[in-house]
């Protein structure tokens, strides 16, 4: 069965009518079997005891495919205790129509991270660890969302994305998944080309952690990397224009002034054996500058 716990605190005091003057929260159950032991289970909520100093922190949730608003989905905002080192769920709302959540929040000092499931308990996404600066008193958000798939990503997966080293031509990513949910990890890239597509590398690796390198030495110009982590249907994680300056310059080796010394004395050097003719004088200067600075 599907449930929640609606509760409301005073906010620290009562007011001169007696009535309540904190915030209303909820807590959802869902996917529950009420039997006798579940109705004596306890769960802990948590509230405000004063209302100051307190922000609004409205989110949009999308679907990131079609944009659209994503209803029912159910997130929990956790907040971060550093002296217990623990997070804790300290609010819960969960999607509408027009895909709003609404929390209760503290700015600037306290640390947050949200998690996004679906009804039936699947895991969409975890957020990292954030903190809230808000224009006057509202911060509002939008958060894109995939729905759940069988062997969706890891929301453990800790990837170091892709990176080019041009003194070995090589591109290389990392991957580390401390809950081993993470089975593999595909690295795609590519050139496109007057005359079509190069894929340059398509390597797969197995494992909860490794790491992967793509040779691209032999190529110039700008490459399409893809990751992808193990997920049925397949979705990359990570998608980058890389572009590649492999070699080594002139001007890798000299400094700025000492640069501008050097220029201005193979570009005289060179246009002076192209003072006989105006344009031979046009076309040293050109030499002279792709000499110096490629």
């Amino acid at each position: 069965a599907d449930a929640y716990i609606k509760y409301t605190t005073t906010g620290g005091f009562i007011d001169e009518n007696l009535s309540l003057t904190g915030f209303t929260h909820r807590y959802y159950l869902n996917n529950q079997s009420l039997n006798g032991s579940a109705l004596l289970a306890n769960y802990s909520v948590y509230n405000f005891i004063s209302t100051t100093g307190i922000s609004d922190l409205k989110l949009t949730l999308r679907n990131q495919q079609t944009f659209n608003y994503f209803e029912n989905i159910i997130s929990q905002l956790q907040r971060r205790y550093p002296a217990e080192g623990v997070w804790r769920t300290v609010q819960m709302d969960k999607s509408g129509d027009y895909g709003l959540i609404f929390y209760n929040i503290k700015e600037e000092n306290t640390d947050y991270r949200m998690i996004f499931t679906d009804t039936s308990n699947n895991i969409l996404r975890t957020t990292e660890s954030m903190k809230f600066v808000c224009t006057s008193g509202v911060c509002e958000l939008t958060v894109l969302l995939d729905e759940y798939a069988a062997g969706t990503i890891s929301p453990d997966l800790i990837l170091t994305p892709p990176s080019y080293d041009n003194s070995t031509g090589n591109i290389s990513t990392s991957w580390y998944d401390p809950l081993g949910k993470t089975t593999s990890l595909r690295l795609h890239v590519a050139k496109e080309t007057m005359t079509g597509t190069i894929n340059i590398c398509d390597i797969t690796k197995s494992g909860a952690s490794g790491s992967i390198t793509c040779d691209v030495s032999d190529y110039q110009g700008e490459v399409l990397v893809k990751v992808y982590s193990s997920a049925s249907p397949e979705r990359p994680v990570w998608t980058e224009w890389i572009p590649l300056t492999f070699g080594v310059k002139l001007s890798n080796f000299i400094g700025d002034y000492e640069g501008a010394l050097w220029s201005f004395g193979i570009i005289l050097t060179i246009v002076a054996t192209g003072l006989f003719s105006p344009a031979g004088a046009v076309i040293a200067t050109i030499i002279g500058l792709i000499l110096t600075f490629f």
